[in-house]
């Protein structure tokens, strides 16, 4: 491997943190997912602590990796979302192909959720309390995908990510011009920054190559 799309820009100037750039950073994170449980020597997912649960019999969809903190908060992954449940207050929803994060206030039940039509719309932040809802909860959303790729960076090397871009098909390496040289940097610094960067709630159209990964492995 010798070199990434725009190699030594910062998380800031690469990515942003709202918006379209929002939702390129949460699609490459799923597709890089996606090759994490198909890496050579295991299932990262799975070598990280995370829990499998694989779809019913004879229903279709996305297994659901569950990831529990230190402080009993849960980071649920499907192919199609991230949703951090932490606290008292509404779980944050991350989906693909949205520009801006939303409060599941109801209708949230995990192991319901096989497939992206089984998750709840969610509610968008636009008075000042859910505004401030859904910055603490990007924040710790971001804080742990952070905690999670420096730990693939150490755990799979620093060419891992290069090589799960390299395979990614040739349409959505198009729409990926400005992916990250390191999540974990991306991340953080949305971590940091995304309580002042409010974005639009529209969804992006999807791409035929956008089909949610089967997180299965």
């Amino acid at each position: 491997m010798t070199g990434w799309p725009y190699e030594g820009q910062s998380a800031r100037a690469s990515i942003g943190f709202g918006g379209r750039d929002l939702a390129v950073l949460v699609d490459f994170h799923l597709w890089c997912l996606g090759q994490d449980i198909r890496y050579g020597d295991g299932n990262l997912l799975l070598s990280y602590g995370a829990e499998r649960e694989r779809p019913p019999a004879g229903i279709e969809g996305s297994s659901r990796y569950t990831i529990i903190g230190p402080d009993t908060s849960a980071l649920f992954i499907w192919g199609f979302a991230f949703v951090l449940r932490a606290g008292d207050g509404p779980p944050t929803m991350l989906r693909r192909h949205q520009f801006s994060a939303r409060l599941l206030t109801s209708g949230f039940h995990p192991p319901e959720v096989w497939r992206a039509t089984d998750l709840p719309r969610g509610v968008a932040a636009r008075e000042e309390a859910q505004r401030r809802t859904v910055a603490h909860g990007m924040e710790a959303l971001a804080a742990r995908l952070a905690d999670y790729e420096r730990w693939v960076h150490l755990q799979a090397g620093p060419d891992w990510r290069l090589t799960c871009y390299a395979r990614m098909p040739r349409a959505k390496r198009l729409r990926t011009p400005r992916a990250p040289a390191f999540l974990a940097e991306s991340w953080s610094s949305l971590c940091s920054n995304h309580h002042a960067r409010p974005s639009p709630a529209t969804p992006s159209p999807a791409s035929p190559h956008d089909s949610p990964l089967a997180l299965s492995a």
